[in-house]
């Protein structure tokens, strides 16, 4: 973990036994209210409390479930030193508040995997981000290869599917009307939907009668969302983490002059949200990876998409102006670029 005083890195379970050994002299008998401050609620607690008789249990189980972020504990304030510092000063505990707050940094240098060779790079998110991460990715691509052995399963929802494919974009009827097997809907699927946004594939889940796919999606979009405000740019930047896209995409970097230190994933995506409000086109941008040097996103597209995108752009630069942005490549051509009109001290560093 980095210093206890600027740290707002996420604790996990892992850091259980740390911070049980940091609060050793806690008094055990106001474990109650902790859970509460930390925001627990009261029936999770009662059932802590039903479970075992002895108070160190109930103490414990209580870190375990604030460290899980069960119940309102992400409303409150997520698990971090910084917060467990608060929790206290609000119990009274000002000499353990001090304590954690003086934790050298050595004791808690930030929690890291090794770094891990992927595609000729290294991780090194925070372990439960990166994690939590790759497994929502696998988990989505498994949801997606559901929905679609279902589909086959039955012909007359294929042709459903893609009547509703070519009504979202008509001039790609040719492309969409020769998808002939599992495949080649995933690679076309992929084209409108990935981890970052999938409302399509939820919209043709629910059209096709797929309640148990329809539910799943919407549960893992809530999730996704609370990944998406927790992952900082830059941290996502150092990662090895990278979308490739479908075959023939096109790459479309955001520069943006957003403080590095607290802009978040779920930041950028509000970003698009409200920048491409033409849901067609929204929907086709995927995150691929960050630069943090100048803070740039780095987006791919379909590319048949190109030269509707670089339309869009020219006509909207004073929109973009005021989202912060600088500049603005698509296919590796600048489309926007304010740079020109900037002072030295504005530029990203």
């Amino acid at each position: 973990m980095e210093a206890v005083g600027g740290d707002t890195s996420i604790l996990n379970i892992h850091d259980l036994q740390q911070v049980w050994t940091e609060l050793k002299e806690f008094p055990l008998r106001n474990w109650r209210e902790f859970g509460l401050t930390a925001g627990l609620y009261y029936t999770t607690l009662s059932n802590i409390e039903a479970n075992s008789t002895k108070v160190e249990d109930h103490f414990m189980e209580c870190l375990s479930c604030w460290l899980k972020r069960k119940d309102n504990v992400n409303k409150q304030g997520m698990p971090t030193w910084r917060r467990l510092e608060k929790i206290l000063e609000e119990l009274g505990e000002q000499a353990l508040a001090d304590r954690v707050r003086g934790l050298s940094s050595d004791a808690h240098e930030e929690q890291q995997v090794e770094p891990v060779t992927t595609s000729g790079h290294s991780i090194y998110l925070p372990e439960y981000l990166e994690d939590e991460y790759f497994r929502m990715t696998t988990e989505f691509a498994n949801i997606l290869k559901r929905f679609v052995i279902q589909i086959f399963k039955e012909k007359e929802k294929l042709k459903d599917v893609k009547m509703s494919l070519v009504g979202i974009r008509p001039s790609r009827r040719k492309e969409i009307n020769e998808v002939d097997d599992e495949t080649e809907l995933i690679q076309v699927l992929r084209n409108y939907c990935s981890l970052r946004k999938f409302p399509i594939l939820t919209t043709l889940a629910r059209d096709m009668k797929m309640s148990d796919i329809t539910k799943e999606l919407n549960q893992f979009e809530e999730k996704r969302k609370r990944l998406y405000e927790e992952i900082l740019a830059k941290d996502f930047a150092k990662s090895a983490i990278e979308y490739c896209g479908t075959t023939g995409s096109r790459e479309v970097t955001f520069e943006v002059l957003w403080p590095i230190d607290r802009t978040t994933l779920d930041d950028f995506e509000q970003f698009l949200a409200a920048a491409f409000r033409s849901q067609d086109i929204n929907m086709l941008i995927h995150l691929k990876t960050v630069h943090s040097s100048r803070l740039t996103f780095v987006c791919v597209i379909p590319h048949w998409l190109v030269e509707e995108m670089k339309d869009y752009i020219v006509k909207n630069g004073d929109l973009f102006e005021s989202k912060g942005v600088v500049e603005i490549t698509v296919d590796g051509a600048i489309v926007f670029s304010v740079k020109h009109s900037l002072e030295p001290h504005q530029l990203p560093s």
